[in-house]
């Protein structure tokens, strides 16, 4: 029979490389977020939510059954 055959390899492979990117994308925001807490212009507790952000998309993969239905997490607003 013909029909659509989804390559759930490769669907996977779309779903980590977008993650790394999001992750490269946001890992300035954690930088900056630790150099205001050294220089005591931030609250340390404000770095949690970007920590939780970052390791939520490291988890996909894990927490995720299908690729298809994998829905990547909202960025924290940083305060």
């Amino acid at each position: 029979t013909m029909g659509w055959e989804i390559n759930l390899d490769g669907e996977w492979e779309k779903i980590r490389v977008e993650r790394n990117k999001r992750i490269e994308a946001f890992r300035w925001k954690i930088d900056r977020q630790r150099d205001l807490i050294d220089l005591g212009l931030a609250d340390p507790a404000t770095l949690t939510p970007l920590l939780q952000y970052v390791q939520e998309l490291r988890d996909i993969p894990q927490t995720n059954t299908a690729p298809l239905t994998v829905v990547f997490p909202d960025e924290p607003a940083i305060v």
